[in-house]
């Protein structure tokens, strides 16, 4: 079984922020709409939350806390969650995420696909995942 931890996950997050002001480039708006992209506030204020407000210990629990495994596949580390059923003719289901999206958008469907009968369904409508 796999474990996902801050140091495979958090690249990057432990550089300090640059001082407001100090980049003639990156300081400065040209355009007042989404014209160019997106605004300079609104990128420093995600950045913000994600340099003080965002809890990745807690994400991180939440992903630990499922059988999570990690294989290679061509070349390529594919990190997957494999839940069984306890119905016995569950129906095996691949769950898969686009970019850039995450496993972490499929937590909340562990419950429910494995064990449809303790959230309101039949047993007939159960899958392995």
């Amino acid at each position: 079984m796999s474990s996902v931890s801050c140091e495979c996950a958090g690249r990057g997050a432990h550089r300090p922020a640059p001082a407001p002001g100090t980049d003639p480039v990156t300081d400065k708006e040209t355009v007042t709409d989404y014209s160019q992209g997106v605004p300079l506030k609104t990128v420093q204020q995600v950045l913000s939350y994600w340099q003080s407000d965002y809890d990745w210990r807690k994400v991180e629990a939440r992903i630990n806390a499922v059988p999570n495994f990690i294989t290679e596949i061509d070349g390529l580390d594919i990190h997957f969650i494999h839940v069984h059923s306890r119905h016995e003719n569950a129906l095996p289901l691949i769950v898969t995420h686009g970019w850039p999206g995450s496993v972490i958008e499929q937590l909340k469907i562990i419950g429910p696909l494995p064990d449809p009968t303790a959230h309101g369904g039949s047993a007939s409508d159960a899958f392995i995942w």
